[in-house]
């Protein structure tokens, strides 16, 4: 059993004031529910026995794990509500937070793009306008897309002729994504969707675009299944996914992640492979002679970081570390 004990330090951080020094504040009795131990739960890693009795929990699709967070709930905001100046704190936040927002205006495609929020908004809403005195319109609005306004837009890209958009939204803070397709001139919705997306540039080439994807889950197994054998997809506007063109794999290395972008004069395709959090190799693709064709190695270690800025025709321009003074 424990007791928590809300303090005045937050009240006055956030410039809500109260008749009542907060010693005089009564204790909130908090009783913890018991957590489930299961001591048969082990592993054996180069020899040695590791306990992990709590794994249970991280299957969060089971009844058990959404009892526990039921329990967990209960606790929380049982205590929360008995807090005396909480309508205070919520009010002084509400009306601190409560003005317009806007992003630093971006151009692609022939486009004049923004994001705003009109201060409450869950979600920042993307406009879109074609010229700079034209009247900016709705393009994407992901608060209409759940309802507690939890599904956000992750990634967004232009073709190069401006005809279309794509974007990756995540629901509930979810690493997985789903690619969608959008007309900018009619702001309509095209029947191209890519479902289990995760980690994943979205860089155009011509009528299409590639991206990286893991294997799909089964069904049940959504977000228990592991980040392995990561591969690049090239997929065509209007065709099904199905006939996506694999364009880069390695079955070898597993655990590498992929992520794919072309160059500016859409002449190279260049992957950037890494294994952890710190350096990335670098293979090229020449497009000109096929989306297939043979990859070269630029960058053949994981020992520094590296990334293409541009191409001149044969001339490259890499920003790294390697070699770089310490």
């Amino acid at each position: 059993m424990k007791y928590l004990l809300p303090t005045a330090l937050l009240v006055s951080l956030i410039g809500v004031k109260c008749q009542q020094r907060h010693d005089n504040y009564p204790l909130i009795k908090v009783i913890y529910p018991e957590t489930f131990k299961d001591t048969t739960q082990q592993d054996t890693y180069f020899g040695s026995t590791v306990a992990d009795p709590y794994r249970w929990l991280e299957d969060d699709q089971s009844k058990e794990t959404a009892k526990w967070v039921d329990a967990q709930n209960q606790v929380s905001f049982g205590y929360l509500k008995q807090i005396p100046f909480r309508d205070s704190i919520r009010t002084q936040l509400t009306r601190i937070w409560n003005y317009p927002k806007y992003s630093t205006p971006f151009s692609e495609g022939g486009w004049y793009f923004f994001f705003k929020n009109n201060g409450l908004q869950n979600q920042s809403v993307l406009y879109i306008q074609k010229g700079l005195q034209d009247e900016p319109r709705i393009l994407i609005d992901p608060n209409t897309l759940s309802k507690d306004g939890t599904t956000s837009l992750s990634a967004f890209s232009v073709s190069k002729d401006g005809k279309y958009a794509a974007y990756s939204l995540s629901e509930g803070g979810s690493d997985w994504n789903t690619i969608h397709v959008i007309s900018l001139p009619e702001s309509k919705e095209m029947s191209d969707v890519i479902s289990w997306v995760k980690f994943s540039e979205i860089s155009w080439y011509k009528d299409g675009f590639f991206y990286s994807k893991y294997p799909s889950p089964t069904e049940g197994n959504e977000l228990k299944s592991s980040n392995q054998f990561q591969k690049v997809y090239y997929h065509q506007i209007g065709t099904p996914t199905a006939n996506d063109l694999l364009i880069f794999q390695d079955l070898s290395n597993p655990l590498h992640g992929h992520y794919a972008n072309v160059t500016e004069d859409e002449q190279y395709l260049v992957l950037s492979i890494s294994k952890g959090t710190y350096g990335n190799k670098i293979l090229v693709n020449d497009l000109s002679k096929g989306l297939q064709s043979p990859f070269i190695k630029v960058v053949d270690d994981f020992e520094n970081e590296s990334s293409v800025i541009d191409a001149n025709g044969t001339s490259w321009y890499i920003f790294t570390n390697i070699e770089a003074p310490k």
